[in-house]
């Protein structure tokens, strides 16, 4: 395609010298994993060679030059282009402001809207490199939250290029990528992105239903209940104001899972009739979460039978794949505890390795021990002891899982 210089203002050039200095520096990162520096195509003397010197390159990333052109000539470097006049372009980002808000009004209900016009908008915009990267930021958002596919170069890309987005974007990009550390079970890391998240979101005074949900169940899983309470009962009552059916289940599930940590029953069963009035017949994902907690809670008391019975509803209903292996490493625990016959413990083994790809890294762990273990190789014993030890000793958290493997291995 034909590069028409299109005369740039000052504003315009010194965006434009950002994003080409934050891909740049992106993309040399990641050839520098492969390329020495010589090869390295992303260097500043390989990159702007037979455009600018590379001084001039430096002026560019940093403040602007005067010649419209070499902004051009990089962007195609890059595989961008501008190639708009700027009234376009600023009617272009009116609309992506738009969308961006539209999208996180949808996403404090959990509802699935705007994906396809944010897609046609992202082929009406290709020629304007800066809204089609804001489109693209909606759609990486919107395929972890809805689809829970993380692609993980984007999220090292949008990192590492956060300045370039206007700020409620910014926002977005935190709270997608805490929710990726956040399925993956590295929640320090999650809550460390979402309150980076809120810190924006805050500022253009978004609705507390979209701001502090994300530390509701995290807070659950890290077992600090102090913060999570808090959060839960005042999202409780806003849930309810605004009729908001799914992220209100998803309270009442934080909040069973509290009432049955302090072994408070009445309130447990209360919170749980409540979510079996929301439910829906196609309600597989609240389902599945709820018998996991009751099925943990008979499990810390000694119950495996009842702790078997529910994580095998949990199982027979779940259709998240990156949360199957867990289901399936709970019935393990209680079958092995409960001496169950080799043949019913490779049933399950031999379903899990379907699933140990889209696991966290600790899951695929604790399935690690459970196929040494049930192939009678005696390195099992070492393997907790030096691998998952390490990362659940003396963390309330994982207090039920310590107790399992030192039963597991040490009572017959």
């Amino acid at each position: 395609m034909e590069i028409k210089c299109y005369s740039l203002s000052v504003p315009i050039k010194q965006r434009l010298g950002k994003l080409i200095k934050s891909l740049r520096q992106y993309y040399y990162d990641d050839a520098r994993k492969e390329n020495g520096q010589n090869d390295n195509p992303y260097t500043k003397i390989n990159f702007c060679k037979d455009i600018c010197h590379y001084h001039t390159l430096t002026k560019l990333e940093n403040s602007c030059v005067r010649e419209d052109y070499i902004y051009h000539q990089l962007l195609k470097r890059l595989g961008l282009r501008f190639q708009i006049r700027e009234e376009v372009h600023e009617a272009n980002m009116l609309v992506v402001r738009k969308l961006a808000f539209q999208y996180l009004d949808a996403l404090e209900y959990y509802e699935s809207k705007y994906y396809e016009e944010i897609e046609n908008k992202l082929i009406e915009v290709k020629n304007d490199c800066l809204a089609s990267l804001h489109l693209e930021a909606l759609i990486f958002s919107y395929d972890a939250f809805y689809k829970h596919q993380f692609d993980k170069k984007l999220i090292v890309k949008f990192e590492k290029i956060i300045d370039v987005f206007e700020e409620i974007y910014q926002g977005i990009i935190y709270l997608t990528i805490g929710f990726s550390f956040h399925r993956k079970m590295e929640l320090t890391t999650a809550e460390k992105y979402y309150l980076k998240a809120i810190e924006i979101f805050q500022t253009f005074k978004l609705n507390i239903g979209l701001i502090y949900f994300p530390l509701a169940n995290l807070y659950i899983e890290m077992k600090n209940y102090y913060d999570a309470l808090q959060i839960c009962n005042i999202l409780e009552e806003y849930y309810i104001k605004t009729s908001n059916r799914n992220r209100l289940l998803i309270i009442y599930l934080c909040l069973i899972d509290y009432y049955l940590f302090i072994n408070s029953l009445e309130l447990a069963q209360k919170y749980t009739e409540e979510v079996e009035t929301l439910l829906k017949p196609e309600d597989n994902y609240y389902m599945w979460i709820l018998n996991c907690k009751w099925g943990e809670y008979e499990l810390r008391h000694y119950r495996e039978s009842q702790a078997l019975d529910y994580f095998k509803k949990a199982h027979n209903v779940c259709q998240n794949r990156d949360r199957k292996l867990m289901i399936i490493n709970r019935i393990l625990m209680c079958l092995s505890l409960l001496k169950a016959p080799t043949e019913v413990l490779n049933k399950y083994l031999n379903e899990g390795y379907h699933y140990y790809l889209y696991a966290n890294d600790l899951e695929k762990q604790i399935f690690t021990y459970f196929i040494n273990k049930i192939n009678n190789r005696p390195q099992y014993y070492k393997y907790v002891h030096e691998i998952i030890f390490p990362q659940i000793k003396n963390k309330i958290k994982y207090h039920v899982m310590t107790l399992f493997f030192y039963r597991d291995m040490y009572i017959r």
